[in-house]
């Protein structure tokens, strides 16, 4: 049994250094990419941005300073009056000289119109430049599912579920015969014999 306890502890112990390790590991990235603290990573949750991203995309954002921003561009940004962040393409950079900075005019590419931002911050549908979280660098099929799921309001729990029963399989239950164990049964029987 005693073998079976050390079994675990070097489990828990691999499983705290993989879940440490990969935590760094995406702090560096969020620094690399200029986001922290907001993560890099983004999931494209509805259509508004097809043919381009799909639903269930992942998406690698990167800040870039708002004046290196361009026409065309794909940005992740937020509005005080939205929940979520919005991925959608820069159609209008205007600058305003009221307030001394750069306003962007949106538009998803499956839309029909540009949009028209009502957040107190906004001038005119354009957001500010401080909303831009980051450029879109890099996209990746379907791989948002996952954290579209775990943002769900059982994801979570189903993961939770799901690493509870590997662990609850892998635990052996009663007592088990090790090799040595066995040896010593057969050597017993042959000393009667």
């Amino acid at each position: 049994m005693k073998k079976y306890k050390r079994e675990i502890i070097e489990t828990v112990v691999l499983i705290v250094i993989a879940v440490v390790g990969s935590y760094a590991i995406f702090i560096g990235i969020e620094i690399g990419l200029g986001t922290y603290p907001e993560s890099p990573l983004r999931s494209v949750s509805s259509g508004s941005m097809r043919p381009t991203y799909n639903v269930g995309d992942l998406l690698v954002i990167q800040n870039v300073p708002s004046d290196k921003l361009q026409i065309g561009d794909v940005i992740v940004f937020e509005v005080s009056t939205r929940s979520y962040d919005i991925v959608h393409r820069i159609i209008e950079i205007q600058y305003r000289s009221q307030d001394g900075k750069l306003y962007f005019r949106t538009k998803g590419d499956n839309n029909q119109s540009p949009d028209y931002w009502r957040g107190i911050e906004c001038w005119d549908g354009r957001i500010p430049q401080e909303n831009v979280i980051g450029k879109v660098i890099l996209s990746v099929p379907l791989i948002g599912y996952v954290s579209l799921a775990v943002s769900s309001e059982y994801g979570i729990l189903v993961i939770g579920a799901v690493i509870l029963l590997i662990i609850l399989i892998s635990i052996p239950f009663g007592e088990t015969n090790t090799p040595e164990d066995e040896e010593k049964v057969t050597n017993n029987s042959d000393e009667n014999n």
